[in-house]
């Protein structure tokens, strides 16, 4: 009888247990999923000759075109439109990874702020000519209390 009591007692406290961790965790579970995510085309060439690019498209950060040694960069405006402080979590793909400068890796903004986020690229003269792309990968999340 004994035995039969001991193994009740620790499969109550194993449940318990188990009950407080997703308990837990359901409490933080807004931290940890993704509410928005955005992938931004970015580009920048390399040439014998520098191009400005002036153009109004708003769905690339294009940075145009520039000579070895040189740099160039663009500005980019977040906004939290969240009622609720967010996590907003950045990170870049491609060959423009190579020579793009960018420091941040995330950013906590409040309700309504916004930050403005600078792209350079720093090209050394040993470089190759030619075009640098990828994505900037924007994650939003809830920021947890």
């Amino acid at each position: 009888m004994e035995k039969k009591d001991n193994w009740r007692f620790k499969l109550t406290i194993i449940i318990l247990l188990v009950s407080i961790v997703l308990f837990i965790f359901a409490l933080n579970i807004q931290s940890f999923l993704i509410l928005e995510k955005q992938e931004i085309p970015i580009q920048v060439i390399i040439a014998s000759s520098t191009s400005f690019n002036i153009s109004k498209n708003e769905t690339i950060l294009n940075l145009g075109t520039i000579r070895k040694g040189t740099f160039a960069s663009r500005n980019l405006t977040i906004t939290n439109n969240n009622n609720f402080t967010s996590i907003f979590d950045f990170d870049v793909k491609g060959n423009i990874s190579e020579i793009l400068i960018f420091d941040m890796g995330s950013v906590i903004l409040e309700p309504k702020e916004k930050k403005e986020m600078i792209f350079k690229t720093k090209v050394i003269e040993n470089e190759e000519f030619g075009e640098y792309s990828g994505v900037v990968i924007v994650e939003v999340r809830k920021f947890p209390k």
